[in-house]
């Protein structure tokens, strides 16, 4: 999900267990994607979800914003170079 929020791409979910429908929750409050559930995951569903959710402006926007958010992240290397002193083992 992380690397979607990256590059500014809307995420078009399918949960179906675990963490999935937590996730899935997230995308939705956030504006930048939607979920199909069970029966409603057919063809034609994710056609029509996928070319709404690539053409709506404002997921277009939110999207956007997200992704301004992800690349003001520290990097992973630079997570991982703090974790032994935040450990107490620096």
């Amino acid at each position: 999900m992380l690397g979607a929020f990256g590059a500014g791409l809307p995420q078009l979910l399918l949960p179906r267990g675990a963490d999935q429908f937590t996730n899935s929750d997230a995308v939705l409050e956030l504006g930048v994607g939607d979920r199909l559930l069970g029966q409603e995951a057919t063809a034609g569903a994710v056609t029509e979800q996928a070319r709404r959710l690539l053409t709506d402006p404002f997921v277009k926007a939110a999207t956007e914003r997200l992704a301004a958010e992800v690349a003001s992240m520290p990097s992973p290397a630079e997570v991982a170079a703090q974790l032994p002193g935040l450990a107490g083992l620096a």
